[in-house]
């Protein structure tokens, strides 16, 4: 395991005052506090310090220890935000890892994009496991817990399949989409031990599993052209997406024959949201990739109304997945800047 590295700070600044006063050496945070006083974001990011990385899925395990990995760099990773040092493990297979999650007993599952299975790495042991999902599986692109984290949801997007893999006795169940090149994409499970939704990309749709039966529900999106990217599910059990090239933010009520809203970012087209997230009092968070700087922005689903919009330091970089920490408080996130950022909700 190797270790590097040392932290940029982001430094908070007001609105009035003016970018002269920026350090050239500090990394810099731009909170646009909504005129309501509501939440704004105060962020810090790491630069990583191996190139190139494009790194994914950002989730705290504990104070010191913030785990990752890695697609392009081919390796799984942990930042310790209290001395900016990162650690890394070197995935020798080059499975090009797409996604991460963290299950209550410290196991790190990550998807194998070009080797066709769920990577399971021990804190504790120092281990990796590799998990086959079968030769009918090519490309796991997205990975997440049912409730009670018994098994783990999966797509693979080329294969146009949807999976669950049962981490008790490692047995794979698939469903292939009967609608050619749906690309399932973001997944997500319902709350309440609900069932597990998808972001069928290459079609107008999102799509749930029926845990039992393996039945498909398809709830189709108004638009023809509207693309789901990322999911994310509130309390309330209303399903929230973006859509990157409409510069969008979604919501629909499974269950229900209720059409899909949606609202126009405040870059509007030019925002090409790319990450969401939802807080601890039901707000979304929302990377828009689009405008430079790029930035983070807050959506409160009571009012309908944006707020908080707060710019990324990295110059050039785009939050690409943001995860929620309950334990600060905070957000998460990657960037196709090279970093791992946090954003501390205030």
């Amino acid at each position: 395991m190797r270790t590097v590295g040392t932290p940029v700070t982001a430094a908070r600044f007001h609105m009035l005052r003016t970018l002269s006063s920026l350090l050239l050496s500090l990394a810099f945070a731009l909170p646009l506090a909504a005129a309501d006083g509501k939440a704004h974001l105060d962020i810090k990011e790491w630069p990583i310090p191996w190139p190139d990385s494009q790194p994914h899925d950002p989730h705290a395990v504990s104070a010191n220890a913030v785990w990752f990995v890695a697609e392009k760099g081919n390796y799984l990773a942990s930042l310790n935000p209290q001395t900016g040092r990162f650690s890394k493990i070197e995935l020798m297979d080059e499975p090009a890892p797409t996604g991460l999650i963290v299950a209550a007993n410290g196991m790190l599952w990550y998807t194998a994009n070009a080797r066709g299975y769920l990577g399971r790495y021990d804190l504790k042991t120092r281990t990796i496991y590799r998990a086959p999902l079968t030769d009918a599986v090519s490309d796991p692109t997205a990975l997440t817990f049912e409730a009670g984290e018994r098994n783990i949801w999966f797509t693979a997007s080329k294969d146009n399949i949807v999976g669950r893999y049962r981490v008790v006795n490692g047995i794979a169940d698939l469903q292939r989409l009967p609608t050619p090149n749906a690309a399932p994409g973001a997944i997500t499970v319902a709350p309440n031990a609900g069932p597990p939704w998808v972001a069928l990309a290459g079609t107008n749709s999102l799509a749930s599993v029926d845990p039992r039966t393996f039945a498909l529900t398809v709830k189709a999106l108004p638009r023809p052209a509207a693309r789901a990217d990322r999911l994310a599910f509130t309390s309330d059990g209303k399903l929230w997406y973006i859509d990157s090239a409409a510069g969008v933010l979604g919501m629909a009520t499974p269950g229900t024959q209720d059409a899909a809203r949606e609202w126009p970012l405040p870059d509007g087209k030019d925002s090409k949201p790319a990450a969401l997230a939802v807080d601890a009092k039901g707000r979304l968070w929302i990377a828009e990739s689009g405008p430079k700087p790029a930035k983070l922005v807050g959506f409160d689903p009571k009012t309908t109304k944006f707020f908080g919009e707060s710019a990324l330091p990295t110059p050039g970089g785009a939050a690409v997945d943001i995860n929620f920490d309950a334990a600060t408080g905070g957000l998460w996130f990657a960037t196709t800047g090279n970093t791992i950022g946090f954003a501390k909700i205030e």
